[in-house]
């Protein structure tokens, strides 16, 4: 590997390769591209979520100069990124790359001691963590510090949306770069290689996708699908969550109690463009998004989306008939039948609502710009020192 090229270290998501979850899809995608694009790239795995079994590992034979670095982390429910960010601050401490790329306002508390030591940060705001149902007030007070420390205090912030740039604008007066995330390419839709997924019938059920968290309100979508209307229509939802969760095993009582409600777990990213484009639409309830990565793969691969009235979910400008009020089970119910009875042009939605902001290529560009102005800003310094 080349060291005179500029070296990036990243942190705040659990792993590249076989791991569901937004933050992840976003880092999988950007990071072999902005290793193509002239950077050294390490990203800091958590040890648990690692595939390799060695510590430190090439991972995409493609971007030579992109490795995956394999570091502890509890197994505990909300310390796990705590303390693998302490331990991914640590690292970069003594391995000074030339810039720390931090995700995520949880991990962003140890931005200021990063900056003690002279590193240059940038930190990009997936979404305000704090507002996720699972959290009680102390959770809610640790990630709403780690958002302020963590933009007051990195060389340059990015934020997923514009909706996350305008809220720490007015929160802490603090400029941000608005870099979205991007949509899969949609050119090949090949059969799944999962044989459960190949028995779904098509256009013959909805789809939810994405991690089993209270905040993405599943159980409002299998109580819309009681309605006797809907009782030949199935509910697949494709993610994965702790067997000891308690909202987990809530969704699987649930789901037992309704013959048309399946929980299929982890869908790898090579077969859910399939589950997409053959699903009857696909529905996001969440409470709180920053630009929901399922939204954009629905969209890219002709799934009409049904989507609760947030404002991440509003900045697609999606038409009013696709969205329902937060919580409102009628209003779930109201908009799949309509795409029932209706189904709205995809090629269409997606040709109005997708442009360059959305492409991988120009995010990694755009993403390219931040970091080499940060490298940039540093050097510039150091002269005015000496």
């Amino acid at each position: 590997m080349d060291k005179s090229i500029p070296h990036i270290a990243a942190f705040g998501f659990r792993a590249l390769n076989g791991v569901d979850g937004g933050i992840e899809t976003h880092a999988r995608e950007l990071y072999p591209r902005l290793a193509n694009l002239g950077f050294r790239i390490t990203v800091l795995s958590r040890m648990q979520f690692q595939q390799q079994k060695r510590t430190s590992v090439s991972i995409d034979e493609a971007a030579p100069n992109l490795t995956s670095k394999s570091l502890y982390a509890p197994t505990t429910r909300g310390l796990e990124a705590l303390i693998h960010s302490a331990i991914a601050a640590g690292y970069c401490v003594f391995q000074r790359p030339d810039v720390v790329h931090v995700h995520g306002i949880g991990p962003s508390l140890f931005i200021p001691i990063l900056r003690l030591f002279g590193l240059r940060i940038v930190m990009t705001h997936h979404g305000p963590d704090y507002d996720a149902t699972k959290w009680r007030w102390f959770g809610r007070a640790v990630l709403q510090i780690g958002e302020g420390l963590g933009v007051r205090s990195a060389n340059a912030v990015i934020c997923v949306s514009n909706y996350i740039r305008d809220l720490i604008r007015r929160k802490y007066r603090v400029d941000a770069h608005t870099i979205y995330n991007g949509l899969p390419n949609s050119q090949s839709i090949e059969p799944p290689r999962d044989r459960h997924l190949r028995s779904l019938e098509t256009r013959r059920y909805v789809l939810m996708v994405g991690r089993l968290t209270p905040h993405k309100r599943i159980e409002d979508v299998i109580a819309a699908m009681t309605d006797r209307d809907l009782a030949d229509i199935e509910l697949v939802v494709c993610g994965s969550g702790s067997e000891q969760d308690l909202y987990v095993q809530h969704l699987r009582n649930l789901a037992r109690q309704q013959r048309n409600v399946k929980l299929l777990g982890f869908v790898s990213p090579e077969d859910l463009p399939w589950v997409y484009a053959n699903s009857l639409c696909t529905v996001m309830a969440s409470s709180y998004e920053g630009m929901p990565l399922a939204v954009l793969e629905a969209l890219s691969f002709g799934s009409p989306t049904v989507l609760s009235r947030i404002p991440a979910h509003e900045e697609l400008m999606l038409p009013a008939i696709q969205y329902f009020d937060l919580g409102n089970v009628e209003g779930i119910r109201a908009c799949i039948h309509h795409v029932r009875e209706q189904p709205p042009d995809t090629r269409s939605m997606a040709a109005t609502t997708i442009d360059d902001r959305f492409d991988w290529d120009t995010i990694a560009a755009q993403t390219q710009s931040v970091f080499v102005q940060t490298i940039e800003s540093a050097t510039s310094d150091k002269k005015a020192v000496h």
